[in-house]
C-alpha cells in the first residue's frame, strides 16, 4: 500500500491509496515462464484441462475462448468431446480386429448320416359319415275361397221402424194389415220433426195403403204389423 503508484500495474483503491496488482480483487496470476516451470517427470499424466502455451498468440485466443457467450464454450467443449471418443473409438476397433485374427480357426467335420428304415404308419381312415333323410316339404292343402257375400238391396217386406227409402226399403205401394193405433208417415228428411212430415195417417183399424215416393228420405210406422207390396 503506497500513496502514489511505485509500479506499472498498481491500482487505486475507493480509500485513495495505491496497492500492488495481486491485491486486485479480478487479479489473475500470469502462467510462469519456459524457463521457471519445472521439466515433466516421465509418471506425469496428461489432464483434460486447456493447454497454456507461452507464446502471445495462444493467451490472446484463450482471452477470446474465455470471452465467448456460455452457450458458445459449451458447444466447444461437446464438439471437442466427440472427437476424442471418435479417436478413442476407432482404436478399440482396431484392437478388436487383432484379437479377433490371432483366434484359433475351428473346423467342423460333417456329421455321417443314418439310413434307418422308417416305421410304416397305417393310412388314416376318415371317421365315417352321417346322412339324415330329408322328408319332402309337406304341401298344405289349397283353401277355397269363402262366397262373396252378396249385399241384400232396399226390403220391400217390413215392420214398425223408420227406414231410409231407397236405402232401408224401396220406393212404391205398400198394404199393411192395419189396426188399432196404426200410423204412418212420409218424410222429407230422414228423422226429421213434424216440418219434416209430407204425408202421414193414424187408423183405428182396417187394411192401410200407402205410397212411398222415390223422392221421400224417410218413411216412419207403428202399429200397422208388417207392410208388403201391395
Amino acid at each position: 500500500m503506497s500513496d502514489t503508484p511505485r509500479m506499472e500495474g498498481w491500482w487505486q483503491a475507493s480509500d485513495g491509496k495505491w496497492y500492488p496488482p495481486e491485491q486486485h480483487p479480478n487479479y489473475q496470476p500470469l502462467p510462469p515462464t519456459q524457463s521457471q516451470r519445472p521439466p515433466p517427470s516421465p509418471t506425469q499424466t496428461t489432464s483434460f484441462e486447456p493447454l497454456r502455451q507461452e507464446d502471445g498468440r495462444f493467451k490472446r485466443g484463450w482471452r477470446k475462448f474465455r470471452g465467448l457467450p456460455t452457450w458458445a464454450q459449451v458447444a466447444a467443449w461437446i464438439v471437442l468431446g466427440v472427437i476424442v471418443i471418435a479417436a478413442a473409438s476407432g482404436g478399440s476397433k482396431d484392437k478388436a480386429r487383432t484379437a479377433a485374427a490371432d483366434l484359433p480357426v475351428t473346423t467342423f467335420r460333417p456329421v455321417p448320416t443314418i439310413d434307418a428304415a422308417l416305421p410304416t404308419l397305417p393310412p388314416a381312415t376318415s371317421p365315417p359319415v352321417t346322412t339324415r333323410a330329408t322328408s319332402a316339404p309337406t304341401t298344405a292343402p289349397p283353401t277355397t275361397p269363402a262366397p262373396a257375400t252378396t249385399l241384400a238391396g232396399p226390403k220391400t217386406t217390413f215392420g214398425p221402424g223408420t227406414y231410409r227409402v231407397g236405402v232401408d226399403i224401396a220406393p212404391g205401394t205398400y198394404v199393411a194389415p192395419g189396426g188399432t193405433g196404426c200410423y204412418w208417415e212420409r218424410q222429407s228428411v230422414f228423422g226429421g220433426g213434424f216440418d219434416a212430415i209430407i204425408a202421414n195417417e193414424a187408423s183405428s183399424g182396417g187394411q192401410v195403403v200407402v205410397t212411398v215416393s222415390a223422392s221421400d228420405k224417410g218413411f216412419k210406422t207403428s202399429g200397422c204389423g208388417t207392410w208388403r207390396p201391395g
